[in-house]
């Protein structure tokens, strides 16, 4: 948190200083972050996956979660990460065993990210994805 002494909020950052201020203020009416999260027992579909970290559901500020990809010759593992409107995706050294996702909001829509989850755990990848992963690749270089 930075400048939790200035009044505005930064666009596109969870409102944490504006939630100090009110604390300090007395104030205990204001919304607290929700979340919904998924375990996907598979490797996921990196089309439907990066489809929908670049439209999350509305409310979402934060995705975060382990998944598996089916590649050309093997599942990979990857640690994935949504701020605001930053993605990033890291490398993990082996698929996870059961990966999983979580989103996180203060005015998260639930039902819609409940849908939004259930939609990649429910098409887990039968095959590889060529332009999925080359979108899922691109997101990792750029997150180096």
């Amino acid at each position: 948190m930075f400048d939790t002494a200035v009044d505005d909020d930064p666009v596109d950052e969870l409102p944490l200083a504006r939630l100090l201020r009110e604390d300090a203020h007395g104030h205990d009416d204001h919304e607290h972050a929700r979340a919904v999260s998924v375990a996907l027992p598979g490797p996921v579909c990196p089309s439907a996956l990066i489809d929908l970290l670049e439209d999350p559901p509305p409310g979402t500020y934060r995705v975060k979660g382990r998944v598996s990809v089916l590649g050309p010759r093997a599942d990979r593992g990857y640690l994935v990460n949504l701020v605001g409107h930053m993605i990033r995706i890291a490398p993990l050294p082996d698929p996870p065993p059961v990966g999983e996702l979580v989103v996180i909001g203060v005015n998260l829509d639930q039902d819609a990210a409940q849908r939004w989850l259930g939609a990649i755990a429910a098409a887990p990848a039968e095959r590889p994805d060529a332009s999925g992963l080359r979108r899922l690749h691109r997101y990792r270089r750029l997150s180096d």
